[in-house]
This record gives structure tokens, C-alpha cells and sequence, in this order.
């Protein structure tokens, strides 16, 4: 009678809840279920889609060699390049029309726009910084939350479907310029490509450490503080909503794309 209690016990339980799930365990699992092992045969990417910010759209498209990246962003036939060739980073300056070095900021930036699989695809590489929060409901769903101490400080939470073990969010917490920031990442729209399963939609959105949305401001004459961007745009006024029209793998890249001389073309 035991072995049959236990049985359907067993039966109805969601896997997610499975006891004895270690961080190793989930981390495997998460590995799998996102394909992580298919991306070791990706030798180019080319990526297109539209990033919204209230208003504002830019269509763009993402080239990745290796390292090396290549965007392409288009803002109402306004065209805007950067290129990362894997050590430096070069773009052509929007106000002058010339072709500047990238700093360290942008550098993250395109990087970030080029990642199709976040720090969890190297795990194992990242272990010890890494640990088992445990099990929390979020959105009404069981998710497992995992906590990755950065070498160079700041700490991002990870969010996983305790069914499916998909990441679901991330949330990243930093200082910058003296002030504590969170930067929320939530992953929606999963395809598979190739094996490989991708969020088609990112949204990102940066908050201060008491929760409110960052914006931007300025002072204006008399020394009002005045509103720069964000106003009136409500509660969402600080996000940013990247969603992948298309992705495809080893596709025909040329190598020139990545260098300086190909911006002054």
C-alpha cells in the first residue's frame, strides 16, 4: 500500500518539484531544455528585428562571426553601425558623420544585443559564484531562483521555469555613477531554432534601487529640474521591447563586415 501511495504521489507532483533538486540538477536541466549544447556548432548568426522604446522603433539586423559582431540599426532612414571585431569596437558618430572608437559602455552594449544565451550557458565555468536560491512563485507560475555573484561585483538573479526550465527573467542588481540601479530582463516568446531555443521577445527595463523607473533629466533654466525623456509615458516609460522577427545559423558572413575600413564604404 505504501509503494502504491507513493506512486501516485509521484504521478502528481510537477516534475519542478521533484525532491533532491540541486543547483547542479536544475542548471542541467536548464541546459538542455534551452539547447545550449547545439550552440558549439554556430559558427555565424544573423539576426533581425525591431527594438521599441515608447515611441520610438528601430528596425535592425545583427551579424556575429565568432567574437566579432556587426549592427545595423535603421531609425526612420536614419542609419546607425557599430561594429565589434572581437578586440575593439568602432561606430559611426551620429552628430559628426565620423567613424569614432567605441568606449567600454557601447562595447557591453552590442554584446549584449548579439547574446542569443545569457552567463548560464557556461555554467559549469561560473559555478562556484553560483547558487540555489530555491523555489518561489512568480506570475503565478513555480520558478527556481538562482543568484550569480559577478567577480566584478553586483548580483543578478535568474528566474527558471521549474516546469519547462526556461529562463524566464533576470534581474540585475549594480552601481553606477553612485547610484543603486535594477535592471529586469524578462524572456518571452521562446522558438526553437535549430535546436536552439531563443526568446524572440526580450524586455528590459531599468529601475533605481527603490523600485521606480530610471529616467533621464536635465535642468532647465532657473535651475527646474525638467523631464528629458520618459515623460508622459506612464509606468513603461523606461522599456525597452526587442523582439527577433528572424534568426538564422551559419549563414555566409563576410569577413570585411567587421572592420573599421568597411564603415567608410
Amino acid at each position: 500500500m505504501k509503494r502504491l501511495s507513493f506512486f501516485f504521489l509521484m504521478i502528481l507532483v510537477p516534475a519542478g518539484f521533484l525532491p533532491g533538486q540541486s543547483l547542479d540538477d536544475v542548471l542541467a536541466n536548464h541546459a538542455k531544455a534551452s539547447g545550449y549544447d547545439q550552440l558549439s556548432s554556430v559558427k555565424t548568426t544573423r539576426m533581425e528585428g525591431v527594438t521599441k522604446r515608447g515611441a520610438r522603433e528601430v528596425s535592425f539586423t545583427i551579424l556575429t562571426q565568432g567574437d566579432k559582431i556587426r549592427y545595423e540599426g535603421d531609425m526612420q532612414g536614419r542609419k546607425m553601425i557599430q561594429i565589434f571585431n572581437g578586440t575593439q569596437g568602432w561606430f559611426i558618430s551620429p552628430r559628426t558623420g565620423e567613424v569614432q572608437e567605441m568606449p567600454a559602455r557601447l562595447v557591453q552594449m552590442i554584446k549584449e544585443r548579439a547574446q542569443l544565451a545569457g552567463s548560464l550557458a557556461a555554467w559549469k565555468d561560473i559555478r562556484d559564484n553560483l547558487s540555489l536560491e530555491g523555489k518561489e512563485e512568480m506570475d503565478g507560475k513555480p520558478v527556481y531562483k538562482i543568484s550569480y555573484t559577478h567577480a566584478g561585483g553586483g548580483v543578478t538573479h535568474f528566474f527558471i521555469d521549474a516546469n519547462d526550465y526556461l529562463l524566464l527573467k533576470s534581474s540585475t542588481h549594480l552601481s553606477y555613477n553612485g547610484n543603486d540601479l535594477n535592471r529586469l530582463v524578462t524572456y518571452e516568446e521562446y522558438k526553437n531554432v535549430e535546436g536552439v531555443m531563443i526568446p524572440f521577445v526580450r524586455k528590459i527595463r531599468t529601475e533605481s534601487g527603490s523600485g521606480t523607473a530610471r529616467r533621464s533629466a536635465r535642468t532647465g533654466r532657473g535651475g527646474n529640474r525638467q523631464t528629458a525623456r520618459g515623460a508622459g509615458r506612464g509606468p513603461d516609460g523606461g522599456q525597452q521591447v526587442i523582439r527577433f522577427t528572424g534568426v538564422e545559423f551559419n549563414t555566409p558572413v563576410d569577413d570585411s563586415l567587421f572592420t573599421k575600413n568597411s564603415l567608410t564604404r
